[in-house]
């Protein structure tokens, strides 16, 4: 357990302890409590050391006033999120307990969030600052009106910062002694680097680990934390991070949905991706949503061909769509990838319209860099690389396996897809998906990763460890396909497409 952290306002002294040492708690004291708040080390306040005795809590801070020794807790938030088990809740839609349908209040954020508005194209964007791992990064969000578009970005911001490692109980040790009392995630399941001189995964190799929880077995699992926190680096690079399968959700099943749903979006693209297979072209002119016409409307306004691809996974039958933005004017990408999966398919042609209205509404070719990459005179390694790769004309020739012709049929079939997750309830359609993944999946693992300030928000944010499923990395020496037996059997012997994949 961390020491804990003091704060020292005039007659007042605040207690942060535990895990509520996270730096942003800070600012969510001062936003309750209206102060300046100023560094004060424990051994200071020799008469407060009795809170030791104190029941430990989330989401607050004990405030003692120096003059009477006299102790209180603040609150932080309505009492923090449930914690993460196998027992899932039923939330029937409408119903106190379930996924939030009305916006959060995050007025008690850092202030440092601030929401900067980003127009791209027409659509109503907003993004928010947030520190990862030391550079500089951000949440954005893309609604129909800026209120909301704020709020999504702040959200996507928390997202973003619960991904890095914020303190949470480690074990340390090797796979084979743990698993002979404890149930483990063996790394070996998950799927590997294939790149010469990457770091052998030996059972033996002591490593650190997160408690999660297995659906398989229903009990707690402990997961390599290298595959759980992006950029965690305590550990050798036997495994490269991916940033699949995190998500945020006003109850943890509305995170643990949308944390699988990422896993199967990353995973059903790159299965497309490697094998040159399974993506079939949507007659776009069948669409009927008007908010999803107005985003194509807009994107053929700003001189793009957008072309849609239905690459749902047939194992568990959730659609998810890639669409590519075909730049027809001087200065525009000549392609850009955008992904979206969702238990309803429209709201997945619209999501990775969305993602696609954004990315090209930031982009900035350089033909230059494109040309380099192209020529081999300089390695992909970046996701910045990624985009710029496809963004360069000489890119198109890789997307040539893509089908030219749209299909009507495949396209009704593809709108009717809904039917299958309809049920009003979250928690059924989360039981229905991840009994899916289970089927084909050796288990599927979900891992508390919540910071503080979301906890203190209640919230939820979690990730989602599938074994066998492929994830997003970026670079060649970052691939990882090696051990997914999912896509050996999909090539039946075949190579796979050894290309860098399109998604920016």
């Amino acid at each position: 357990m961390p020491a804990p952290v003091t704060y020292r306002n005039a007659t007042h002294a605040f207690i942060l302890d535990g895990h509520n040492t996270d730096e942003y708690f800070k600012v969510l004291l001062e936003q309750f409590t209206h102060s300046t708040l100023q560094s004060a080390p424990l051994p200071a306040l020799p008469p407060v050391s009795y809170l030791n005795a104190f029941p430990r809590r989330a989401c607050g801070a004990w405030r003692v006033d120096l003059l009477t020794l006299t102790a209180e807790f603040i609150s932080f938030g309505p009492g923090g999120a449930r914690p993460l088990t196998a027992q899932l809740r039923a939330r029937p839609e409408g119903t106190p307990g379930s996924a939030r349908v009305s916006l959060p209040d995050l007025g008690a954020l850092p202030r440092d969030w601030r929401p900067v508005r980003w127009p791209a194209l027409r659509l109503p964007t907003e993004t928010v600052p947030v520190s990862l791992l030391g550079q500089p990064d951000s949440g954005v969000g893309r609604q129909r009106d800026v209120r909301r578009a704020r709020v999504s970005a702040q959200l996507e911001a928390l997202e973003r910062r619960s991904s890095v490692y914020a303190g949470q109980p480690l074990v340390r040790g090797a796979c084979r002694p743990l698993a002979a009392d404890r149930r483990v995630l063996d790394p070996g399941s998950l799927v590997q680097l294939d790149v010469p001189g990457a770091v052998a995964y030996s059972p033996d190799l002591e490593i650190d680990w997160v408690s999660g929880v297995s659906l398989r077995s229903g009990e707690e699992i402990l997961v390599p934390a290298r595959h759980v926190f992006m950029g965690y680096g305590a550990d050798p690079a036997y495994l490269n991070e991916s940033s699949s399968g995190c998500a945020l959700g006003s109850v943890p099943e509305e995170a643990m949905l949308y944390a699988a749903l990422e896993v199967i979006e990353r995973d059903a693209f790159l299965m497309a991706w490697y094998t040159r297979a399974g993506a079939v072209r949507l007659d776009l002119t069948l669409l009927t949503d008007p908010d999803t016409l107005i985003l194509l409307d807009d994107l053929r306004f700003q001189g793009f061909e957008v072309q849609a691809f239905d690459i749902t996974p047939p194992e568990e039958g959730v659609p998810v769509v890639w669409v590519l933005g075909r730049g027809r004017r001087a200065g525009q990408p000549s392609t850009l990838t955008a992904l979206a999966a969702h238990l309803d398919p429209v709201r997945a042609l619209r999501g990775a319209l969305e993602e696609l209205h954004v990315g090209l509404g930031s982009s900035r070719v350089n033909a230059g860099l494109g040309g380099a990459l192209h020529r081999g005179e300089r390695a992909v390694v970046t996701h910045l690389d990624h985009f710029e790769f496809y963004a360069h004309p000489a890119g198109e020739a890789f997307l040539r396996f893509l089908p030219d012709v749209p299909d009507c049929r495949a396209t009704r079939a593809f709108l009717r897809r809904g039917a299958a997750w309809r049920d009003p309830d979250i928690t059924v359609n989360l039981r229905r998906l991840t009994d899916r993944l289970l089927r084909s999946r050796p288990d599927v693992v979900f891992v508390d990763i919540g910071a503080p300030v979301v906890s203190a928000l209640g919230l939820s944010c979690v990730r989602a460890v599938v074994p066998d499923s492929l994830p997003l990395t970026f670079g060649q020496a970052g691939r990882r396909v090696r051990g997914c037996r999912r896509l050996r059997r999909r090539l039946a012997g075949r190579p796979f497409n050894d290309a860098p994949h399109p998604f920016p």
